[in-house]
């Protein structure tokens, strides 16, 4: 998944630049989600997802990777 991110760095510095505490100046940029989802069925009504993913931007001059998960529970009404 692809998109744009906006970084509001001044946000929370009074008016203060932020380069003055080391933050990016205010942009926007690139962002881009990679994952893979698997599900574990734990009984014939509940499965268990879990999709474990690289997120990644790329304020300043370099390109920053984040990870982490997303994960839920399903719970099936009726019969299909």
């Amino acid at each position: 998944m692809g998109g744009l991110a906006y970084g509001n760095f001044s946000g929370d510095t009074n008016g203060i630049p932020p380069a003055d505490f080391g933050l990016y100046p205010d942009a926007a940029t690139f962002a881009a989600s990679v994952s893979v989802i698997g599900e574990l069925n734990v009984s014939p009504s509940i499965a268990l997802k879990l999709a474990p993913e690289y997120f990644f931007t790329g304020f300043g001059s370099t390109l920053q990777a984040s990870r982490g998960f997303t994960g839920g529970l399903v719970y099936r009404w009726g019969k299909q």
